[in-house]
């Protein structure tokens, strides 16, 4: 909280009056033969009074305009007057709380800290996340409350770490492995409750840090999301960053279960930072990149990511790529790939990624994906029995077969589901899938 006194207020608005310029009415003139006062300071007492409620010598009491009861209408004399030799005073501001409004803007503005340069001058700081003005105090608490949980999940991992390089360094002999192992089992069997309970923690900010926003103007969106466990590898995240711009996000971390919660958590909150503040994706992606090769590289974090921005108004969409699998853009019966550019984001910290800008035009959908797809349509084909197949000439076949006047429902299902034609099983997945499609209307 700002507090700041009446009088600079009042200067810094031009609210000084020199007496010699004032001309005192017979008002006035009666005001000072009553109180005693000079008929210049209470000519100027009665431009800001509603109504006089008392008068003697030396005491005026008024109403001012303002609706408030004091001494002289506020009129201050004392640590006034420039270095000249006129008498001035200071009236009250004319109104006190646009002032403070306009205080209030312009602090905010000075202080608020929202452009790009600034966020990345935070992060290089060492900051572990940044939240600019004005703060909602909802969001606050999520951020807040998501890095406690990584916090625990890291402290929770050293110390699982560090009891098991213990239990290896303290084995001497059979009986002491024998007391050993029932201690690690009874520890184990705690750890596995503490894990569930984390697990469950993870999954609930995991799932509450996704954003899919279906209210866009002049989009419609869906979404395949098939974790192969609670906690899965593939996060996505659909937010419209300005009227008529949507932003879409969708990245495949490593591994499963526990170690991938933990870098999903990671993935989402970094990029929750800075999802809405960069310009384009390939800022958003290069950025990405730079802040997990500098504050997670003892962890190995890496994983694929495609961030888009589709632009209703000028009806194109913007792709950067980091070793994410191809996207397609279907187009009045034709479709175009968008390859991916650049390595997995945590692999090169001087790397800048690349965009690509497309037509998309009303009636066009994007097709996103994670390789869980692939890895499914390569097992409904036998692929890893067959060392002539080609997955990727699968799925530009099945995507090129697809109607676009389906609902995206139907879209999706063909997307996953072999044709009725070939006869094929249904295929059995063995990583988490993820399918975004996004349709102009």
């Amino acid at each position: 909280m700002l507090v700041l006194a009446q009088k600079i207020v009042s200067k810094s608005e031009g609210r000084m009056v020199r007496l010699r310029d004032v001309t005192p009415s017979p008002r006035a003139l009666e005001l000072a033969r009553q109180s005693g006062k000079d008929a210049r300071f209470c000519e100027v007492v009665l431009w800001d009074t509603r109504e006089i409620v008392r008068v003697r010598a030396g005491l005026i009491i008024v109403e001012t305009k303002h609706g408030w009861v004091c001494a002289n209408a506020g009129i201050d004399r004392s640590n006034v007057a420039p270095h000249d030799e006129d008498e001035w005073v200071l009236r009250l501001p004319e109104d006190a709380d646009r002032s403070a409004r306009e205080l209030r803007a312009r602090l905010r503005a000075a202080t608020a800290r929202d452009t790009a340069a600034d966020l990345i001058k935070g992060f290089a700081t060492g900051a572990n996340d940044y939240i600019t003005k004005p703060f909602n105090r909802e969001e606050l608490l999520v951020r807040i409350e998501n890095q406690l949980v990584i916090k625990q999940m890291l402290d929770m991992e050293k110390s699982v770490s560090n009891s098991l390089r213990k239990e290896k360094d303290s084995i001497t002999n059979l009986y002491q492995r024998s007391q050993d192992l029932k201690e690690s089992t009874l520890q184990m069997l705690e750890w596995e409750r503490i894990v569930r309970e984390d697990i469950n923690i993870a999954h609930s900010f995991q799932m509450k840090l996704m954003t899919h926003a279906k209210n866009i103007t002049g989009l419609e969106s869906n979404i395949i999301y098939q974790p192969i466990l609670k906690l899965g590898g593939d996060i996505y995240d659909i937010f419209e960053i300005r009227p008529g711009v949507a932003r879409v996000f969708l990245a495949d971390a490593t591994g499963h279960g526990i170690t991938a919660s933990l870098n999903t958590v990671k993935i989402l909150s970094e990029y929750a930072t800075m999802k809405d503040s960069l310009p384009s994706p390939r800022d958003v992606v290069s950025l990405l990149n730079r802040r997990f090769c500098a504050l997670y590289d003892e962890y190995h974090i890496v994983f694929t990511c495609v961030v888009a921005d589709i632009d209703t108004t000028e009806e194109t969409v913007t792709v950067a790529t980091a070793g994410h699998p191809e996207c397609y853009v279907l187009s009045s019966g034709s479709v175009s790939v968008i390859k991916p550019r650049g390595p997995l984001v945590g692999f090169s910290e001087t790397y800048e990624y690349p965009s690509q800008t497309h037509p998309f035009k009303q009636g066009d959908i994007i097709l996103l994906y994670t390789d869980g797809l692939i890895d499914l349509i390569g097992d409904q084909y036998g692929g890893a029995r067959n060392p002539d197949f080609n997955v990727w000439e699968k799925i530009e076949s099945r995507i090129k077969r697809i109607n676009t006047v389906l609902s995206l429902d139907e879209i999706l299902a063909s997307m996953i589901q072999p044709p009725a034609e070939e006869r094929l099983s249904r295929g059995r997945a063995e990583d988490d899938i993820t399918i975004i499609a996004i349709r102009r209307v």
